[in-house]
């Protein structure tokens, strides 16, 4: 049985989308979220960079956890907070 034009479209639309999807998660998803680029695209996109610090953030977090032993380190301030303003007073030079 044929299909109709309506739903050779909406197969070809479906086709396209997921074309699209899987484009953006190879150039993409996979340097700035893995730190794996197939097309080398994303190290001249600056994507690849974005996956190094990840991995270095977490590597830095998991050594934290490892020292501390898995607590998280709260430091008191020495100071309490304060808060300062400063008001400016306009004058304005009369002509004449």
């Amino acid at each position: 049985m044929l299909a109709h034009r309506g739903e050779r479209k909406d197969r070809a639309r479906h086709r396209n989308a997921l074309l699209v999807a899987g484009l953006i998660l190879v150039v993409a998803v996979l340097p700035a979220e893995y730190g794996v680029d197939p097309l080398g695209i994303g190290r001249r996109l600056g994507l690849l960079a974005i996956g190094e610090v990840q991995k270095k953030v977490a590597a830095f977090e998991a050594s934290r956890a490892a020292d501390a032993g898995g607590v998280p380190t709260i430091a008191p301030q020495e100071h309490a907070y304060q808060h300062e303003t400063v008001e400016f007073k306009n004058r304005v030079a009369r002509l004449g």
